[in-house]
């Protein structure tokens, strides 16, 4: 590896960790609130790490994501049944749980970084269409569940966030995809979506008999509020993943490595 390609990957690493260190203490910055949902943007500097320095960059930002995601653990809703419990064994669960697949969103969101440049651009659209297809289906069907069953407003306001956020965010990458953003696009939204799905698989895998325990629950009823979770939360993440990462790439042209 050349010298100066070393240099850019360790300054680049060191300058995206800062980020996610600054972003974990803002309020309103690392996590947003949408009315009652809590969206994280701190995979957002893993993904900008993968597509601007490579696979190596993605996972040691998502390194340091994840170990400060272990510091939060005793007061995190996912990890704090868990911790409350005070064996060790489940201590070095959730650093697992907290660690891997943050460093895998640095991973995932390079090797797709890559091979979407070389996928037809009809094909990528075909695919961005049906995952956005697939995203607002689910939600206008959840949203027309909850009217009929009387839910509270508060739970319409959620999903009505969700339609007018992947209505929203699909008009604007009609309007502006490009050959390159369709990469950074596609990068964003795995990056995303392996944050949400491996988080929330390792968790109902490692504690979901402290969780049902916890709550008095059976394992299915804690599958189906994970599972909400990430239909919910992920869906957002997912929403400003891209539009965040396209609108930087968009200025910031990432450079090829040699």
């Amino acid at each position: 590896m050349k010298s100066s390609v070393r240099t850019y990957r360790l300054v680049l690493s060191a300058v995206l960790g800062a980020i996610v260190l600054v972003m974990y203490f803002i309020p309103q910055v690392g996590f947003i609130r949408f009315g009652p949902i809590l969206a994280t943007t701190l995979h957002i500097p893993v993904i900008l790490g993968a597509i601007y320095g490579g696979p190596y960059v993605g996972m040691a930002v998502g390194l340091f994501f994840g170990i400060l995601s272990v510091t939060q653990a005793p007061a995190d809703p996912t990890f704090s049944f868990a911790w409350a419990t005070g064996e060790f064994r489940n201590y070095m669960l959730v650093a697992v749980n907290a660690i891997v697949p943050r460093i895998l969103i640095g991973l995932t969101s390079a090797l797709f970084y890559k091979a979407a440049k070389k996928i037809p651009q009809k094909t990528a659209v075909i695919i961005l269409a049906a995952a956005g297809t697939g995203a607002l289906g689910y939600s206008v069907f959840k949203l027309i569940d909850l009217i009929m069953a009387g839910g509270g407003l508060g739970t319409y306001f959620m999903f009505i966030i969700l339609i007018a956020a992947v209505l929203g965010v699909g008009i604007w990458i009609g309007l502006t995809l490009g050959d390159r953003s369709i990469s950074v696009v596609m990068a964003a939204g795995i990056g995303s979506l392996t944050n949400t799905i491996l988080f929330l698989s390792l968790a109902y895998w490692f504690f979901k008999d402290v969780f049902a325990q916890a709550l008095n629950v059976t394992r299915l009823e804690i599958a189906n509020i994970l599972g909400s979770v990430g239909a919910v939360n992920g869906t957002l993440e997912l929403v400003v993943s891209i539009v965040l990462v396209s609108a930087i790439a968009a200025a910031l042209k990432p450079r090829e490595l040699a």
